[in-house]
């Protein structure tokens, strides 16, 4: 099954909440947080990088459904997020 994994520079509150919202995006199979390799620093310093892995089903429609809350959501807690998608081939 294809997946995305998104990428965000926020607090752990902003990724439980991100998780959240994917959870309810009709089609997705599963969404798990990334442990990362980096060690999390103070959140009062810093804010933290999550990576969240989202397994889609091969429809546009669910992948660009998952997208759009994903901006959504990034959008409102302010936060910078990064989509990687496999499927994506940039061009040489």
């Amino acid at each position: 099954m294809p997946s995305l994994t998104l990428r965000l520079i926020g607090s752990q509150q902003d990724a439980d909440d991100l998780i959240a919202a994917l959870h309810d995006v009709e089609g997705v199979e599963h969404v798990a947080q990334i442990a990362e390799l980096m060690p999390q620093v103070e959140e009062d310093i810093l804010p933290g990088l999550c990576s969240i892995e989202i397994e889609v089903p091969e429809d546009a429609g669910v992948t660009r459904r998952v997208r759009e809350v994903a901006n959504a959501q990034a959008q409102q807690h302010g936060v910078s997020m990064e989509v990687i998608d496999p499927g994506e081939r940039s061009a040489p």
